[in-house]
């Protein structure tokens, strides 16, 4: 009989394969070692592919054990990223996706993996001008930097934080919730642990972010079902939580947070299932929406971002939509929705040219989806109209 010497996509021979059926340890060792070699080379020709332009003064590692971070904290410090990013294979521009009910769809970005350019579960989406994003995965342990084209520009990998959250300080300098080690962490040019603030009654941070003024940061606990304003040395300004609500409004699973350009806080108050803002001294505002699938109801909400009207614009994660309301807490309307191919969508962000970035997946957000919502309007008048 012919042995089959055709070799399989993992550069195992199929005469190899089928002595699965009966492995002695030997072969099973043998087996182990070309899936590893293999493994390598095929990371390798990743890594080719994902190769820096050589305009740019970056460069792509050739291993994971020698992937550095210098050059992410470098970007940031910078007005614009110069030259081209890497081409990434992954990265598509998608005609049909485009064209989907006269869509507002430009860009999609992302694949579920660990490599380079993969995506494990983006939680947070945040601009931070200059064309640029800063991603946070959770799931892969790192943060990446997105263009608004949808090009990748860097990554930096994190060691033992898994971060949830992040945001960019006035001083360019990145502050982030850790899942792993409950606290908030502030990290240097160079990616390391420059300072790590542990509140007393944090059991699971979620959301941060900074105020307009660059004066400071409110933090949500998911697990602790507070908030919690902080100052730029990580002093305690204010704390919403179970034992000293004045509103007589608990929270229950808070997750993302936010300031409006006036300063209102908003949090999104995932089982409750609505949409909190309070002003700096904690005095609840607003309560916008409840449990429900229709206009004006909200299924464990996620992301917030304010559009260049005012109105809040939030992940609406179990209805598969973006829903638009007015400061006052009235809908307006529902700017995305599955028709656009959107799923349990966590992560959201607004550039400062109307492209609107979340990040989304069936079960994790794997994929990071661009939408110009200045036709957001007319698009909806035509889904009202074909529906009726």
């Amino acid at each position: 009989m012919r042995t089959a010497l055709l070799q399989d996509t993992r550069g195992i021979s199929l005469e190899s394969l089928n002595k699965l059926g009966n492995p002695d340890v030997e072969q099973c060792q043998e087996l182990s070692r070309k899936k590893s070699n293999s493994d390598d080379k095929l990371y390798k020709r990743k890594c080719i592919l994902l190769k820096y332009n050589t305009e740019t003064e970056s460069t792509m590692p050739v291993s994971k054990t020698e992937r550095k971070n210098g050059k992410f904290f470098e970007q940031l410090q910078i007005s614009r990223p110069e030259g081209k990013a890497y081409d990434n294979t992954l990265f598509q521009y998608d005609e049909d996706f485009s064209n989907l009910k006269n869509a507002v769809g430009l860009w999609r970005f992302g694949k579920k993996g660990r490599d380079l350019g993969h995506l494990g579960d983006v939680t947070d989406v945040k601009y931070i001008g200059n064309n640029v994003l800063l991603l946070t995965d959770m799931f892969n342990n790192r943060l990446q930097t997105l263009d608004t084209n949808g090009k990748l520009l860097n990554t930096c990998d994190l060691e033992n934080i898994y971060p949830v959250c992040a945001t960019l300080t006035k001083e360019r300098q990145v502050v982030l919730t850790s899942h792993v080690q409950k606290c908030i962490m502030l990290l240097s040019k160079e990616g390391t642990v420059m300072n790590t603030y542990r509140q007393g009654s944090f059991t699971s941070p979620f959301g941060i972010s900074e105020d307009p003024l660059g004066e400071y940061f409110a933090v949500t606990d998911q697990q602790g079902n507070s908030l919690t304003l902080l100052d730029k040395q990580f002093n305690i300004v204010l704390e919403i939580n179970p034992t000293n609500d004045r509103n007589n409004c608990p929270f229950r699973s808070p997750r993302h947070v936010i300031f409006s350009p006036n300063g209102l806080i908003f949090v999104a108050d995932s089982g409750n299932h609505s949409l909190k803002a309070f002003d700096k001294n904690g005095i609840l505002v607003t309560n916008i929406g409840t449990y429900g699938r229709d206009a004006g109801f909200l299924r464990s909400p996620y992301g917030i971002c304010i559009d260049h009207s005012g109105n809040v614009l939030i992940a609406d994660h179990y209805n598969d939509r973006i829903a638009c309301f007015d400061q006052r807490g009235q809908w307006i309307r529902e700017t995305l929705s599955s028709y656009h191919r959107l799923r349990h969508p966590q992560g959201l962000a607004l550039t400062s040219d109307n492209k609107l970035c979340v990040s989304h997946g069936e079960r994790k957000a794997t994929e990071i989806a661009f939408f110009d919502i200045t036709k957001a309007n007319e698009i909806e008048q035509t889904f009202r109209s074909e529906r009726l």
